[in-house]
């Protein structure tokens, strides 16, 4: 059975969903729609304060909070304004045969150029109606790219990717096919023991002048073998976002609560 080029971007697009938002604890949500700017998904990363390098909320001190009792205690526990950051993330899904190659990291780049240059006229609109509605959550926090792989990344995309001026993070996920598998894709909702074949960020996402802090890691985590559900998966690894050397948990809203204030935006 042959499948159309959008129903197999769309099946990879909700693979490379499940992994971010469940797995990385973001607020993602498919565009799926014409004139999506070059976007497949969109939304949120919450985060502790002290994971930004620098910035007005950086910094828990003064706050009367220790940011690493949000890790502790996670789950979705909405933290205070003042103790959490959200940064706006846009992420490409390339469900291709070949790997990816290094004009689809241009092409990001085009994008986050182009998200900079409308943000810089809206701060200047809102300057001039002296706007003060949501002050410093959407403006000058940052935007992370994502580029999602489904075959992996040339060298050279790779190269370009690791010194791009945009803060970014490539991907490999080889699940989300059109013909399902429990050993790519994983069990459940989350994803349970999806295979995940590599993950990294740039020096722009981390690095002498990056946009967050050492305190904040991207690690591949080593498991001893925990079988799944009734399918009888065995997994041996995943990713996940480390804070001061404890696993990070979701900080801000539930996803639910995110899904549905974006439901009605």
């Amino acid at each position: 059975m042959a499948f159309s080029t959008v129903a197999i971007g769309t099946r990879f697009e909700n693979h490379a969903l499940k992994f971010l938002n469940h797995h990385l604890h973001m607020s993602l949500t498919r565009v799926g729609r014409a004139g999506d700017q070059g976007i497949d998904l969109r939304g949120w990363w919450w985060l502790p304060s002290g994971t930004l390098r620098a910035g007005p909320s950086s910094s828990s001190e003064g706050s009367g909070m220790d940011n690493t009792s949000a890790v502790r205690k996670g789950k979705g526990r909405a933290l205070p304004e003042e103790d959490m950051v959200r940064i706006r993330v846009v992420a490409q899904c390339k469900a291709l045969s070949v790997k990816t190659p290094p004009r689809d990291v241009r092409e990001l780049e085009g994008v986050m150029a182009g998200l900079k240059l409308r943000q810089l006229s809206q701060q200047q609109a809102d300057r001039l109606l002296e706007s003060e509605d949501d002050p410093g959550l959407d403006s000058h926090l940052g935007t992370i790219a994502i580029l999602v792989s489904q075959s992996g990344f040339s060298r050279d995309a790779v190269t370009r990717a690791l010194n791009s001026p945009a803060p970014m993070m490539l991907i490999h996920l080889p699940g989300g096919r059109t013909t399902p598998s429990l050993l790519l894709d994983g069990i459940g909702e989350g994803g349970h023991g999806m295979q995940v074949n590599g993950c990294l960020w740039n020096h722009a996402m981390q690095g002498d002048k990056g946009l967050f802090s050492s305190n904040l890691a991207l690690r591949r985590e080593i498991l001893s073998e925990t079988e799944g559900d009734e399918e009888g998966i065995k997994v041996k690894e995943q990713w996940r976002c480390w804070y001061d050397g404890m696993r990070l948990d979701r900080v801000g809203p539930s996803l639910e609560q995110s899904m549905e204030e974006r439901a009605h935006l």
